[in-house]
């Protein structure tokens, strides 16, 4: 997914990528603001991932979570 993709859904996803890297801050994640080079950063920084890893890790949630907002006529989290 490129950033434009990323900045897009934001705020969709940032809930996501705080459950899944608990490591990230709020404070992270208003830096990253959508950015995948800002928050593959993050990730090198927090967890010493490899930047391939990071942004392999980045796009692979995001596809999962694009795939879910397409397909679901609401929010994410709602049941």
């Amino acid at each position: 997914m490129n950033n434009d993709g990323l900045l897009d859904q934001w705020k969709q996803i940032r809930g996501r990528a705080k459950a899944l890297w608990g490591r990230l801050t709020d404070d992270d994640l208003e830096q990253a603001a959508g950015k995948i080079d800002v928050l593959a950063g993050l990730l090198q920084d927090k967890y010493g991932y490899t930047r391939r890893r990071a942004v392999k890790d980045i796009d692979m949630h995001l596809v999962v979570n694009d795939a879910n907002i397409k397909n679901h006529p609401g929010p994410i989290y709602a049941k």
